[in-house]
């Protein structure tokens, strides 16, 4: 994985007058005009050769999601070999081509970090597009904090409705307390597996962790 920029942001309001400023090389076709000709990429790369079953799987669940209606989704790994935060970036990605305002990848516990991070800031911000952004603690949470570092993002990111979906990554949410302490605090929440990796027991167990009501289900993830 290629090292990643961190700037700090001190608000969701400068976060987003980053995105404004980032996306304006392009030309702006209208709200309408820009989700229709989005639906119809997503859908040629649904059906490229080079997109696959995991990719048009990643584009489903971004669909569903943008119909559902839920904003704040926890990503729980089945084991520890699903890489959660590659198939965030590609739900993102795509979801950023069927809607109109920014998407966010929470990345409680650090885990696409891989140099130093501002020391000033609320938060560390990394943009991969122009609405596609990840956002980090500035410090590293420590065990048993990790709940307040997810509380902190969320806050972070508020009720705007400039930002339409919020994928957390609960990679590190390994204790029943843990989860059980996040799971108020999301809409929903997606079992991601590894394909061809994780077995049928994995999901299962991981499936049991989340009660009915907020779980969305199991997405496959290379």
């Amino acid at each position: 994985m290629a090292a990643r920029s961190f700037e700090p942001v001190d608000s969701l309001a400068e976060l987003c007058a980053r995105s404004k400023a980032f996306g304006r090389a392009g030309p702006d076709h209208g709200a309408d005009r820009g989700r229709q000709r989005g639906e119809a990429q997503l859908q040629d790369l649904m059906q490229a050769e080079g997109w696959g079953a995991v990719g048009a799987e990643c584009g489903w669940l971004a669909r569903q999601l943008k119909t559902s209606g839920k904003r704040l989704i926890g990503l729980l790994p089945a084991s520890a070999r699903t890489d959660v935060l590659g198939l965030a970036a590609t739900v993102g990605g795509a979801m950023t081509m069927i809607v109109h305002d920014v998407v966010i990848v929470a990345d409680p516990d650090q885990r696409s970090v891989q140099g130093a991070l501002p020391a000033t800031g609320q938060v560390a911000c990394s943009f991969a597009s122009a609405r596609l952004v990840t956002i980090v603690p500035i410090e590293r949470p420590r065990d048993g904090t990790r709940i307040q570092a997810v509380k902190a993002l969320l806050e972070f990111v508020g009720e705007s409705s400039d930002v339409t979906t919020v994928l957390v990554d609960l990679s590190s949410f390994v204790l029943p307390g843990e989860l059980l302490g996040v799971i108020g605090m999301v809409d929903g929440i997606v079992i991601v597996g590894s394909a061809g990796r994780v077995t049928d027991s994995e999901l299962l167990s991981a499936s049991s962790r989340v009660p009915p009501e907020v779980n969305l289900g199991v997405v496959l993830t290379d």
